[in-house]
């Protein structure tokens, strides 16, 4: 599942649950986002992670939840799998066998090599329950 799949499947359920005519990708995202501009979602750049999900959870089904948290968790898992790489390049003169090991473990886990994932497995609730809930927010 792409980031362009997810993105396709919460715009096409946004325009299912508002009666919106079939369009192209573009004029759907023109119109949620002539919606959303109503102060209805939370700020990209500073709302903290408990409000996204809160208005993502009440706006839209859970499949289209996850798919969306396994985008955002598939690049991060991503970025730190490249990273190890990075790492096991600068460590390969000095311990080459230490950076073989490193290099192996990114490629367990990068979700692109089909070694790791998806992450996560399940969906994510934030703010439900106590295990959930993320260090200093609110329930």
């Amino acid at each position: 599942m792409t980031t362009l799949d997810t993105v396709t499947g919460i715009l096409r359920q946004w325009a299912d649950r508002n009666h919106a005519a079939p369009g192209t990708a573009e004029s759907l995202v023109n119109a949620l986002s002539a919606e959303l501009r109503g102060g209805q979602a939370p700020d990209r750049f500073f709302a903290p992670p408990v409000v996204v999900h809160a208005f993502l959870t009440d706006n839209f089904a859970e499949d289209v939840v996850l798919r969306y948290q396994r985008a955002v968790g598939d690049q991060a898992v991503w970025e730190a799998a490249r990273d190890q790489r990075t790492d096991a390049a600068d460590r390969q003169l000095d311990d080459p066998r230490r950076a073989d090991i490193v290099r192996a473990a990114a490629d367990r886990i990068d979700p692109l090599k089909g070694g790791g994932g998806p992450y996560p497995a399940s969906l994510i609730r934030l703010g439900k329950t106590t295990a959930a809930t993320t260090p200093g927010t609110q329930e």
